[in-house]
């Protein structure tokens, strides 16, 4: 911040010298800079600097839950999308294991699953930065909490319907899912076991981030974990794997 500043104060002495050559005299110009000086260097001087755990400590406990909540899903949001575009197959390393079902799943495939890690982070960003901005405004806490809470829920279904548009959810004749073989994606859906139901999972395939259907041999593989696809089944699923 403070170098922020320092850059803003030379940018603006600058730009006022500037403006001082054109229109004044020379007397008139060291005037004016020395006044513009004494006038920063003042107030900047004297403004007290920014403590940390001086906003920290003023926080009351219903802020500080806020705010442990927002920095640490904002965080992870960024990261989470980084990886949806870039591409999840340019670093299989950063396997995290989250747990993302947590609906238990009962083999068959359905359409969409609502408690997921993903929607999980969706609603509490939503929902935090949603009680930080509207705080000053709406005064009663609970009131708050349920106009953030509702627009937690909205951003949810905002994500999704945008997932689902930019991963092209309606495959055209052009993909070809053989281009998928040995590629990596990640799970989105829960995966059943030893094929008994189906999941999905969000692979780059021919430039864009698709939605696919998948299917695995082995063990059941949860929603946030990495898999490698090994072939085509049917022509329309992908067989997967679990990578170690």
């Amino acid at each position: 911040m403070q170098i922020v500043i320092k850059s803003s104060i030379i940018l603006l002495t600058t730009l006022i010298d500037g403006l001082l050559r054109l229109f004044t005299t020379y007397q008139c110009q060291t005037y004016y800079l020395q006044l513009f000086h004494y006038v920063i260097e003042k107030y900047y001087i004297s403004r007290k600097k920014p403590n940390m755990s001086d906003w920290w400590s003023a926080l009351s406990l219903f802020d500080k839950i806020i705010w442990l909540i927002t920095i640490p899903v904002t965080v992870i949001f960024i990261i989470e999308m980084i990886f949806t575009f870039a591409g999840m197959d340019s670093n299989s390393d950063l396997n995290a294991d989250f747990d993302g079902d947590l609906d238990s799943s009962s083999g068959d495939g359905a359409p969409f699953q609502l408690f997921t890690f993903r929607n999980f982070i969706n609603f509490f960003l939503g929902f935090g930065w949603s009680v930080i901005a509207l705080k000053s405004t709406i005064t009663n806490q609970l009131l708050l909490v349920a106009t953030a809470a509702a627009i937690g829920l909205v951003l949810v279904a905002i994500v999704m319907y945008l997932f689902f548009w930019l991963t092209g959810m309606a495959q055209d004749g052009s993909m070809d899912l053989r281009n998928a073989v040995r590629k990596t994606a990640e799970v989105y859906l829960t995966i059943p076991p030893r094929k008994t139901g189906i999941g999905k999972v969000h692979i780059r395939l021919q430039g864009n981030v698709r939605e696919l259907d998948a299917v695995t041999l082995g063990e059941s593989v949860k929603s946030g974990e990495f898999v490698t696809v090994t072939d085509i089944v049917d022509g329309r699923l992908l067989l997967v794997e679990k990578m170690n």
